[in-house]
């Protein structure tokens, strides 16, 4: 399952770099966070790219609903369906992907995506990183 917060306008975040300073844009609602962190702990894994990482330095954890702790998985130095792949070998049958885009559209180009969860704000940022892009036909 892929899962994103968006703004109206598609973006996932604004323009950042690694050792600027500057936070993630916040999109989820209390509610929300709680209903992401409850399909944490009904996964085996949750995954996240290189870049989202190093950012944002995420806990991937499920820490506000009780239950078993997700396996947290960083995609570097492979592509995300090699990762996929890698998970599946050892038994993982089910991986939330919390991003980046990048991850999130490489899994989507590739067919591996069988649930996407997008969460829109009622916020524009007006410019930043754009989500992924998905076409419901071929899903």
């Amino acid at each position: 399952m892929l899962k994103w917060a968006q703004s109206s306008d598609g973006f996932i975040d604004r323009l950042r770099e690694e050792g600027d300073g500057q936070t993630p844009v916040l999109f989820s609602t209390p509610l929300t966070m709680q209903t992401t962190h409850h399909s944490r702990v009904t996964c085996e894994a949750i995954m996240v790219g290189g870049r989202t990482w190093r950012l944002d330095r995420p806990q991937l954890t499920a820490r506000l609903w009780s239950g078993r702790q997700p396996r947290k998985v960083v995609v570097s130095g492979c592509s995300p369906q090699e990762k996929i792949a890698e998970l599946y070998r050892e038994g993982v049958q089910s991986v939330l992907v919390e991003g980046g885009a990048s991850v999130h559209q490489q899994l989507i180009d590739a067919g591996l995506a069988d649930e996407i969860w997008v969460e829109t704000a009622p916020v524009a940022l007006g410019e930043g990183v754009k989500c992924a892009r998905v076409n419901p036909k071929k899903m």
